[in-house]
């Protein structure tokens, strides 16, 4: 569904280079499309995690992000 709708529009082009870019296109606007969505599904997943096991959950995740930094060695080294 995905590739059909990126590909849709003013497709053209002749020979398998002009294929592959073609192909390249498609792929990279499909990237864009799920990065577009990304922030949606995310506040959806953090929603529903929310209504099952309520706010204080929100201090474990906080917990995590705060260990993941760092254990990164601290505010980007």
């Amino acid at each position: 569904m995905f590739f059909g709708a990126a590909a849709a529009p003013g497709r053209q082009g002749e020979g398998d280079d002009q294929l592959d870019r073609g192909a390249l296109h498609v792929i990279l606007k499909i990237t864009g499309y799920v990065m577009s969505l990304a922030p949606i599904a995310v506040f959806a997943a953090m929603a529903s995690v929310v209504t099952t096991s309520g706010l204080g959950i929100l201090v474990t995740y906080g917990k995590f992000v705060v260990e993941f930094y760092f254990s990164r060695g601290c505010c980007g080294s």
